[in-house]
């Protein structure tokens, strides 16, 4: 894959400044895209969650045996291991989704097919039934 697909910028957003390297952590979704949180949204929220659900150990297993911690530069760049974007198909272009405290990342192919499965399926009437 070329350097220039190696990396995604992120664009100033919700705990995540551009303005000075920031950790974060990347972690694989079942889904098969990968979610990327602030360290303190991670430690603070997700971790805790994780853990109140410890009895499926298959769930711990899944986001810690996943979780890798990254550093966002100051432009904005955040490395994505060879392993991760082969665990998610990320081939050359990446679709990526603000979600509020979080981020999913999706090969840009792979979510556009997922999108159009949703829109023929009964979600689509609750996503037309949403308030605009």
């Amino acid at each position: 894959m070329p350097s220039k697909h190696k990396s995604l910028i992120i664009e100033e957003y919700q705990g995540y400044s551009t303005s000075k390297g920031v950790e974060l952590v990347m972690t694989l979704h079942p889904q098969m895209c990968l979610v990327l949180f602030t360290k303190p949204r991670w430690e603070h929220h997700v971790v805790p969650f994780i853990e109140k659900e410890g009895e499926s150990i298959e769930l711990v297993r899944w986001y810690y045996g996943n979780a890798e911690m990254v550093i966002m530069d100051p432009t904005g760049r955040v490395l994505i291991t060879p392993e991760l974007r082969h665990r998610v198909g990320i081939s050359k272009e990446v679709t990526l989704l603000g979600l509020g405290t979080s981020f999913e990342i999706w090969d840009k192919t792979q979510f556009h097919e997922r999108e159009t499965v949703i829109a023929q399926s009964q979600l689509s009437d609750k996503v037309n039934a949403l308030p605009r």
